[in-house]
């Protein structure tokens, strides 16, 4: 980068904390907020977008209370979001619907906070602000792509000069809320809900079948995982991390299954019917009891799910199924070990206790 001889005229330090917490705090309801709604959007192809998103945001939030430590800003005292990001979020935490959920978000919210983060960095010295730069750079291009892929104009929204929702508010942070549950997901009209499920992959020794039941599996997964972290918002903010990242990589495994089911058994998702009887036990559980009947207590689970997917899909010297294969275990291998340190946190380190959970 050459140096410019301009002066120095960008933000002061606590200008640039303050607008670097303003977007977390917005980020950060976000990421509550669609942990509540993941399971209750019926769209395949929108649950899989709210997941990435999910993720994204959660990654966001990560980086930015980094980038606040670098400042010597704590970010557990940087105050609440501004006024008119509160009523956007108070607005989208009482939809009544995913897709109302998704209007406010899509259609509000992240446009508002794509014309907050231009604002922000127009405002900035790009050499003193260097390391703000770079991260509100990526968060303007992620934020774009979620409004182009889930808004309803389906196009990058154009940013205003209006800095305000992106400026934290001082004050106590806002406690977020805790949505009243439902007992069961939702799925497209056309997947058929069976009364009463065996286990995974158990039905009938059809591979297409078995495949189709880890799918239904691994999109439950998701959408437990997700909503475990919007009941839990007093947990570390690692949690909530690690749960978004738990969330992408179940249904990126349900993309992997539906990409396989097609590819090489000939089978479409919505051709068998799907059952719920597994996502309702796990969900009347604590949360460490969640983690432990979802993950087990070591990798046996893991390899559990390995075999079923191998068994499916047989063996007949395909590498790219056994490549694909492969990566999934390694997610779910990893999914173990972060449900099990999680499940003996909440237990306050008794890890003989969350044994006892599988």
């Amino acid at each position: 980068m050459a140096v410019s001889p301009e002066p120095p005229s960008g933000h002061d330090v606590n200008e640039s904390a303050a607008g670097l917490a303003g977007v977390l705090h917005v980020l950060r309801e976000l990421v509550h907020l669609t942990g509540a709604w993941l399971m209750l959007e019926p769209r395949l192809e929108v649950k899989y977008a709210l997941a990435d998103h999910f993720h994204d945001d959660a990654r966001a939030v990560t980086d930015l209370r980094r980038r606040l430590e670098d400042l010597r800003r704590p970010t557990d005292d940087a105050g609440g979001p501004a006024d008119e990001a509160a009523a956007l979020l108070d607005r989208a935490a009482q939809a009544t619907s995913a897709p109302g959920y998704i209007a406010i978000a899509y259609d509000e919210l992240k446009p508002a906070l794509v014309a907050g983060l231009q604002a922000q960095l127009d405002a900035l010295d790009p050499l003193v602000e260097e390391p703000s730069l770079r991260l509100l750079t990526e968060l303007l291009h992620r934020q774009e792509r979620h409004v182009i892929e889930l808004g309803s104009g389906g196009a990058p929204p154009q940013p205003t000069a209006d800095p305000s929702l992106t400026r934290a508010k001082p004050g106590a942070p806002r406690p977020l809320e805790v949505l009243p549950a439902l007992a069961d997901p939702s799925r497209d009209a056309y997947v058929e809900i069976a009364a009463a499920e065996g286990g995974a992959g158990a039905a009938d020794g059809d591979p297409a079948r078995r495949l189709h039941d880890l799918m239904n599996a691994s999109i439950c997964a998701a959408e437990l995982m997700a909503r475990t972290s919007h009941e839990q918002p007093g947990l570390p903010w690692e949690f909530h991390a690690d749960a978004a990242r738990m969330v992408w990589d179940h249904l990126r495994h349900a993309q992997v299954h539906e990409r396989l089911m097609t590819t090489e058994l000939g089978c479409r998702w919505g051709d068998h019917p799907v059952g719920f009887a597994e996502f309702r036990a796990l969900s009347a559980r604590e949360p460490a009891g969640r983690l432990a009947g979802l993950y087990g207590i070591d990798d046996e689970l893991a390899m559990q799910r390995h075999a079923h997917r191998r068994e499916a899909l047989g063996r007949h010297g395909r590498e790219h199924v056994d490549a694909a294969l492969d990566h999934l275990l390694t997610d779910d291998l990893r999914h173990a070990d972060l449900a099990r340190a999680w499940g003996v946190f909440l237990l306050a380190g008794d890890e003989a206790a969350y044994r006892r959970l599988a």
